[in-house]
């Protein structure tokens, strides 16, 4: 299943480097894509425990998805 996540955080090339290779390497995860003009990531997956696999990697990573809430204390 293909499917794009809008996430935060995305700044630089080195950002969509690091997001492209953690990504890329969980098991399971194809196709991967990140657009940093427009702070998504695109992928492949085939399980819902894949999926699940990709947003807990990008929170770990400092690249939460956009629905999730702003935990930064101002």
């Amino acid at each position: 299943m293909k499917t794009e996540l809008k996430v935060k955080n995305i700044k630089c090339g080195g950002c969509v480097n690091t997001i492209m290779k953690a990504v890329s390497q969980l098991k399971g995860i194809t196709d991967v894509a990140v657009d940093q003009e427009n702070s998504s990531i695109s992928f492949d997956y085939h399980t819902l425990n894949q999926y699940g696999g990709v947003i807990n990697k990008l929170r770990d990573l400092g690249y939460p998805p956009i629905s999730d809430e702003n935990t930064l204390a101002f």
